[in-house]
């Protein structure tokens, strides 16, 4: 599991208005949870936020924050991420703090692997219907992502979540018979005929005329 550190700061003010500013001077507003325990209110960098972020664990990363003040760092990961619609800036972030010795549940995503040439061949498709999977597992343990290889699949062929691997050390949570990847053949949509196009005509009409003469009703 990747492991980084962080250096972070105790947040004195809150608020919108605060924030606002802090995100000016290139820093972010985070909160830290653990259980039952009051929030640790907490800044970053915006840049070092996002090169702790930018490994190949994803936001599955263990993160070490070092709280200026504080002589211990907290090991934290990430609960969720707020980010700018258009920019896709990082605006706010949740941390849950874990003990290495904690058990932690998270969602981990899989990536497919290979080209699956015999379904291309007949004209068909590999869709990607399950793209995370949720696991249980001590924070130590946590994979960076399920790789799931497509090579050999054929027209009606799926791959479920009780074809996947096993880690050591890792529970999965999903159903067993959840579909991961499956197959299915692409069809072109057939040109409607004449008397096809005036059948669907005919009906439009009808309701248009119904609408009118509610309307007429309405206004008497």
């Amino acid at each position: 599991m990747e492991r980084v550190k962080l250096n972070a700061q105790i947040r004195k003010e809150t608020g919108k208005g605060k924030n606002k500013v802090l995100r000016a001077n290139g820093e972010v507003p985070v909160v830290s949870y653990k259980g039952g325990k009051e929030a640790t209110v907490l800044q970053v960098n915006a840049k070092d936020l996002a090169q702790a972020l930018h490994t190949k664990a994803g936001l599955n990363v263990l993160i070490d924050l070092n709280i200026k003040g504080k002589k211990e760092p907290m090991t934290v990961v990430v609960q969720e991420i707020q980010r700018d619609p258009l920019k896709d800036d990082i605006l706010h972030v949740d941390f849950h703090e874990i003990s290495l010795q904690d058990t932690v549940t998270m969602n981990i995503p899989v990536s497919l692997h290979g080209q699956a040439k015999k379904v291309i061949a007949k004209n068909a498709m590999v869709e990607h219907v399950l793209w995370e999977i949720e696991i249980e597992c001590l924070a130590t343990n946590i994979p960076e992502k399920f790789v799931v290889e497509i090579s050999e699949l054929e027209i009606g062929d799926s791959i479920h979540v009780k074809d996947l691997k096993p880690i050591e050390g890792v529970k999965i949570l999903n159903d067993p018979e959840a579909v991961i990847v499956t197959t299915k053949s692409i069809k072109e949509e057939e040109e409607p005929s004449e008397g096809e196009e005036g059948e669907t005509g005919e009906p439009e009409v009808i309701a248009k005329g119904k609408i009118e003469e509610k309307a007429e009703e309405e206004k008497e």
